[in-house]
C-alpha cells in the first residue's frame, strides 16, 4: 500500500480548525538530526489553517516545487508558504499561493508523476535564509550508494506524534532501481519516474509531513519526497519523485 508522506494532513488540518492542540501537529524526520535553514535555505513549509502539511523547495523568486499529492486545488487559495525559518513556532515570512500546477498525469493511487509547481503571490528577497536550490540536469542518474540529504518537519516514526518545530535532516543512500523494484513491487508501483533511497538497517527515512521536500546531492535538487511503505522500516526504502525525469515539464511551467 502506498503511503504518501502527508497521509495525516487532512486529519491534522481538521483538528487544528476545531481548536485542538496545534503544538502536537508539528512533526519531524525519522532518525535524523536538527539542522538550520541556513543549511537548507530553499526549504519551505506548506501550511493550511496554520498547520504544517508538506515541504517544498524554492526554485525561483516566486516558484516552489513540491509533490502533487500535497496540493488540493480546491483549497489552493487557503495555503500559506512559510519561508526562511528553522523553527516553525517562531514568527516567519508567510506568503499566499497565487496558483498551482499539478502534473496532469499524476496518479493519486500509485503516486506516479508526483510533482507540482506553486506560484507565490509575491516575489521573494533572497538572503542567507532564503535561496533557490539548483535543479538537476536532464537525464542525470544517481549512482548506487550515493549519499543524499533530505530535510523536513515530518514525524519521527510510523504512528508517532512527538512534537518538533525544528527543521531536521537525515542522510540516506541511493538504492539500485532493480533492487527497489524487487522490494516494492508487491506493495506499490515503482517506475522510472521515481528514485528510492534509505539505509540497509532501516531507521533513517522521511515520513509523514516531509512530503514535497527536497532530496539533495551536494546542494542540487534530485528528488521530491513522495511515498513509502513505512517510515524507516528495514527493506522498505523511501520513494522520491525523480526530478531529472521532469526537467522539461518544470521548464515548460516555470521557464527554469
Amino acid at each position: 500500500m502506498n503511503i504518501p508522506r502527508n497521509i495525516y494532513c487532512l486529519l491534522l488540518v481538521l483538528q487544528g480548525s476545531l481548536g485542538s492542540d496545534a503544538g502536537s501537529l508539528n512533526t519531524r524526520i525519522v532518525g535524523g538530526n536538527t539542522t538550520t535553514i541556513e543549511k537548507h535555505p530553499w526549504q519551505v513549509s506548506l501550511q493550511i489553517f496554520g498547520v504544517h502539511s508538506c515541504g517544498g523547495s524554492i526554485i525561483s523568486a516566486n516558484t516552489i516545487l513540491t509533490a502533487a499529492h500535497c496540493i488540493d486545488e480546491i483549497l489552493v487559495n487557503l495555503y500559506q508558504v512559510i519561508i526562511g525559518t528553522t523553527d516553525l513556532s517562531q514568527p516567519a515570512l508567510k506568503l499566499s499561493v497565487r496558483e498551482s500546477t499539478i502534473h496532469n498525469a499524476f496518479d493519486s493511487e500509485t503516486y506516479d508523476y508526483d510533482i507540482a509547481v506553486i506560484k507565490l503571490q509575491e516575489n521573494l528577497t533572497f538572503s542567507n535564509q532564503i535561496q533557490p536550490i539548483t535543479l538537476v540536469q536532464d537525464g542525470f542518474q544517481v549512482p548506487d550508494g550515493t549519499a543524499l540529504v533530505t530535510s523536513g518537519w515530518g514525524i519521527t516514526e510510523t504512528g508517532g506524534t512527538e512534537n518538533s518545530n525544528i527543521l531536521r535532516e537525515v542522510e540516506i543512500n541511493a538504492i539500485n532501481w532493480s533492487e527497489c523494484y524487487r522490494k516494492l513491487s508487491s506493495v506499490g508501483t515503482f517506475t522510472d519516474r521515481m528514485i528510492c533511497a534509505g539505509v540497509s538497517g532501516g531507521g533513517k527515512d522521511t515520513c509523514q509531513g516531509d512530503s514535497g521536500g527536497a532530496v539533495e546531492l551536494n546542494g542540487v535538487l534530485i528528488g521530491i519526497v513522495s511515498w513509502g511503505v513505512e517510515c524507516g522500516a528495514v527493506d522498505y526504502p523511501g520513494i522520491y519523485t525523480n526530478v531529472s525525469y521532469f526537467r522539461s515539464w518544470i521548464r515548460e511551467h516555470t521557464g527554469i
